[in-house]
């Protein structure tokens, strides 16, 4: 394998940017920008191919979290998307981080533990840490590792907390409500690739084939979904606005609508403890 997939690419980012980016790596045979077959619109990633394995190992060390048209790009070993549909995610969850750490010191940290299919520390829109981020290990045994060395270690002067995250913190699977009829999954897919790379994307159809209005969209990776749904959810597409938020599990959905209720209830329950028959205050 001499192939290597570059993520995180600025939308305006052509084969000839990615190839001038890696010409100081030695051995490099070809790049390609991927790109939206009936658009023509970047995907956010594309690959770099190098004459043999040992030139792409090195072109990982010296160009993963190097910045491209201001942004960082993410440069790994290439996974199909069968075996990241098939793995079960394997995620630590970061918090209290020095704002020193960017996401290359944070796979530095954490590299010991295992191979690191993705890392990030997240930023605000003008570049500075939030003081946390997530490690996405290949297996659940070197994320347990590093919970187990790291939690409420000092990093950096400041004591971490590493731990699994819940879903609210991490997630890949986005729903969309409220899309217009005509809304077809080409158009959808092209609206979303402008985050990262998808993984999957349906529209539910009804029995005569058309739109239900609701969609759903899983992205590669985490930072991807969480901007997709900061930057669409209340946004008009086509005549509507869109509601999208994080895809819950059926067991979560009941929980919230069980919840809901109690409180329906409750509140129910103290107004009427304070109102007379007239529904004026006893």
């Amino acid at each position: 394998m001499a192939k290597l997939y570059v993520g995180d690419l600025h939308a305006d980012v052509t084969n000839l940017d990615l190839f001038n980016a890696f010409i100081e790596c030695e051995g490099l045979e070809a790049v390609l920008v991927c790109r939206d077959s009936s658009t023509g619109r970047s995907l956010c990633y594309g690959y770099v191919k190098f004459y043999h394995h040992d030139y792409a190992e090195r072109a990982i060390e010296v160009k993963n979290h190097s910045t491209l048209k201001g942004k960082a790009i993410r440069v790994s070993w290439p996974r199909r998307d069968s075996d990241v549909r098939r793995s079960k995610p394997a995620y630590v969850f970061i918090k209290n981080l020095n704002d020193t750490i960017d996401s290359a010191k944070l796979e530095e940290i954490f590299q010991k533990f295992g191979n690191i299919l993705s890392c990030k520390v997240a930023v605000s829109e003008d570049g500075r840490s939030k003081g946390c981020g997530f490690v996405q290990f290949e297996t659940e045994d070197s994320a347990s590792a590093a919970i187990e060395e790291l939690n409420e270690s000092e990093v950096g002067g400041k004591q971490i907390y590493v731990g699994k995250p819940s879903p609210d913190e991490i997630y890949t699977n986005l729903f969309i409500k409220n899309l217009d009829l005509d809304i077809s999954e080409e158009h959808l897919r092209e609206k979303c690739s402008e985050f990262g790379k998808i993984i999957s994307l349906g529209i539910p159809k009804d029995k005569n084939g058309g739109s239900k209005g609701s969609g759903y969209v899983n992205f590669e990776n985490p930072d991807d979904a969480r901007r997709a749904v900061e930057a669409m959810n209340e946004s008009k597409l086509g005549c509507k606005i869109l509601h999208v938020a994080r895809a819950q599990q059926k067991t979560e959905r009941k929980g919230v609508t069980r919840k809901e209720d109690r409180q329906a209830q409750s509140q129910l329950n103290h107004a009427q403890g304070f109102a007379g028959p007239t529904g004026s205050s006893a």
